[in-house]
C-alpha cells in the first residue's frame, strides 16, 4: 500500500467498519487501507458488546488476515443511468454525460472515520481521530487531508508529504510471545560471547607465555 495518500500515515480509527471486495473491470484500483492481520470477520446482522473487553483477547481467534477498508478507484466511470430513458422535461433539456473520463473516487467503509466524536459529558466535539477513552491520537485526519489533496490534482502537494519519514508502531503481539527469546538474545549473547572471547583470549596468552 505503498501511495502517496497514505505515506507516512500511521494508525487510522475507525468504529463499525466492514470489508470492501472489488470486482474486475476496466476500472484501476488501490486498496489504501486494510487491517492488520490480526482481524476477524463477522456477518451481520450481529450483536457487538463491550463486555468482551472485559476478558483478554486471544490472538488466534483473529485469522481473517488483513481486510480492505478503503480503495481508490481511478478511470472512466459509467454513469448509472446510461440507457434510461428521462421521464422530466426538466432532465431532457440537460447535457447528460454517460461516462466521466479520467475520474477518481475513493470509497471508504466506514462513515465513523470521518466524524468528530462528542465529549461524552460535555458534549463538544473532540478532535478528529482522537479516542476520548484511550486517550489516542490517530492519524484520521492526515489521511482525510491526502484524500482530497489527491482528488483535487495537487499533485505537489502530495510529492512533498510522500517524503516525510514515520516510526512504525512495533507489532505488540509478537513482542509479547516472543518476549523471552529476545531478551535471552540481547542480555546473554552479548554476555555469553564476552566470556567465551575472555576464555579463549586467557588460554592463548598463557600457551604461548607460560613456557620459558
Amino acid at each position: 500500500m505503498e501511495h502517496p495518500i497514505n505515506k507516512g500515515v500511521g494508525l487510522i480509527r475507525s468504529e463499525f467498519i466492514s470489508t470492501l471486495d472489488t470486482i474486475e473491470n476496466e476500472i484501476s484500483k488501490t486498496i489504501l487501507l486494510r487491517t492488520s492481520k490480526y482481524s476477524k470477520t463477522i456477518r451481520v446482522p450481529n450483536l457487538v458488546s463491550l463486555e468482551i473487553l472485559k476478558d483478554k483477547l486471544d490472538p488466534h481467534i483473529f485469522k481473517d488476515g488483513p481486510q480492505n477498508v478503503a480503495v481508490l478507484l481511478e478511470g472512466d466511470f459509467t454513469s448509472a443511468y446510461k440507457r434510461r430513458i428521462p421521464t422530466s422535461e426538466i432532465f431532457q433539456s440537460l447535457t447528460f454525460v454517460e461516462k466521466a473520463k479520467n475520474n477518481k473516487m475513493i470509497v471508504i467503509s466506514d462513515g465513523d472515520l470521518m466524524k468528530n466524536d462528542l465529549h461524552y459529558s460535555q458534549k463538544y466535539p473532540m478532535p478528529l481521530g482522537f479516542d476520548q477513552y484511550s486517550k489516542q491520537m490517530y492519524d484520521n485526519k492526515a489521511f482525510l487531508i491526502n484524500c482530497v489533496h489527491y482528488l483535487c490534482n495537487e499533485n505537489a502537494w502530495m510529492d512533498l508529504k510522500a517524503r516525510e519519514v514515520k516510526l512504525r508502531l512495533l507489532d505488540k503481539t509478537r513482542i509479547e510471545n516472543e518476549r523471552l527469546k529476545w531478551q535471552v538474545f540481547t542480555l546473554v549473547v552479548p554476555n555469553l560471547a564476552i566470556i567465551l572471547c575472555g576464555i579463549a583470549f586467557y588460554m592463548y596468552r598463557k600457551r604461548k607465555y607460560g613456557h620459558k
